[in-house]
């Protein structure tokens, strides 16, 4: 049993390696953009603005950068102080529409030097590959450490990662900061996008945008997690056919289709998500795209029906036979998420009837939000 535990501290501590140089990786390297790829890009995103693209070859075009933050704060100064100009003339056709961030992001990819950038392989098995091998060798051998089947609870309001302790607060922050970058500050993230290139270049070549990063890291937890899961409640089939279900559904239908499906010409959707959840998915453009764009077929139509009843049928008629616990612990990849990772960390919710109470009307709320907002964008469009 000794040897069981020395194995986990391992494991422990190669998990810990691959999550600092996975943390490190947005303060490695340096980014310079070339003229001809400023020239290109500009062109793609059709600038219009002589005078944004004079500029920007001036202040951007073989400079070179010490990270993405500080290539943003030069394209943030130069497009918001142009874009002004141009709106005060009444220039409108002049102004970049494109964000700064997005910018930042797109040509810090093209730019970047460096260790990451140039072994991209490598840091991925660094980051990826050491996470996961510390993890599983931390998860598996809870087969024989964890006793004869059963749920063991021992000791959790004890250990400061499962009873808000500091390495729960430290876990917390990190992970919200995550999200700040992933949504807001992209250019955070380009190091972390070159990570992932590897799994990328097995759909398609390209550079990685952050929401494929995301999709592969909220994959990989999941898929790892979801083992833990099953060793854990392996005295209950109920248990790990669910866990099995909600990992399947998140890593096949919201991955790997979404990213295969554009291969041959058709939507890329995740057959899954339903409206509201695909909040977007009766708005102006989606449908247009789904109905009219030729290279779809019929395969747009049968994308656009089948969001229709699967919005408007099924997902009410199951929820009434089966509750909404079918989609949100079988199906949805948040919850799968909130099963899988989040099952060490069950016990800190609040059980309360008033808690129960708020979370109704919360849901509900929203729900309704989300039908009227739904409506008013489908009569003004």
């Amino acid at each position: 049993m000794k040897g069981l535990q020395g194995i986990r501290q391992i494991g422990l501590w190669i998990f810990l390696l691959a999550l600092a140089l996975f943390t490190a990786a947005p303060f490695i390297g340096t980014y310079r953009v070339s003229s001809e790829q400023l020239v290109a890009y500009a062109d793609q995103q059709g600038f219009a603005s002589d005078t944004l693209r004079v500029v920007l070859q001036t202040r951007v075009a073989d400079q070179t950068f010490s990270s993405g933050a500080a290539l943003y704060g030069e394209l943030n100064e130069v497009v918001t102080t142009i874009n002004e100009w141009h709106k005060e003339q009444q220039q409108w056709d002049k102004v970049a529409w494109t964000s700064p961030g997005e910018m930042a992001l797109a040509l810090g990819q093209q730019g970047g030097q460096g260790t990451i950038a140039d072994h991209k392989m490598i840091w991925f098995l660094l980051t990826f590959g050491l996470g996961i091998l510390g993890g599983l060798l931390f998860i598996i051998p809870g087969v024989w450490t964890l006793g004869p089947p059963g749920i063991k609870h021992n000791h959790i309001f004890f250990n400061p990662a499962t009873r808000r302790g500091w390495i729960g607060w430290v876990a917390m922050a990190w992970l919200v900061l995550f999200y700040i970058i992933l949504y807001f500050y992209p250019f955070w993230a380009i190091s972390w996008t070159y990570i992932v290139e590897p799994v990328k270049y097995l759909f398609v070549d390209g550079f990685a945008s952050q929401w494929f990063l995301y999709g592969v890291l909220y994959c990989t937890v999941m898929i790892v997690m979801g083992i833990r899961m099953i060793i854990k409640y392996r005295h209950n089939n109920y248990h790990i056919v669910r866990t099995i279900s909600v990992v399947f559904f998140q890593v096949v239908f919201a991955f790997l289709l979404v990213e295969l499906l554009p291969l041959w010409n058709l939507p890329s959707v995740d057959f899954k998500n339903a409206w509201p959840l695909d909040y977007d998915f009766l708005f102006d453009w989606n449908v247009t795209n789904l109905l009219q764009n030729e290279s779809y077929g019929k395969a747009g139509l049968f994308v656009f029906v089948w969001g229709i009843i699967l919005s408007v049928v099924l997902v009410p008629v199951l929820v009434y036979f089966f509750g909404k616990r079918w989609y949100c612990s079988w199906v949805c990849g948040c919850g799968g998420l909130a099963e899988t990772l989040g099952d060490p960390y069950r016990q800190l919710s609040d059980k309360s009837l008033t808690s129960w109470k708020i979370e109704r009307y919360l849901v509900h709320g929203v729900l309704l939000f989300a039908i009227v907002m739904t409506a008013w964008v489908g009569v003004h469009t």
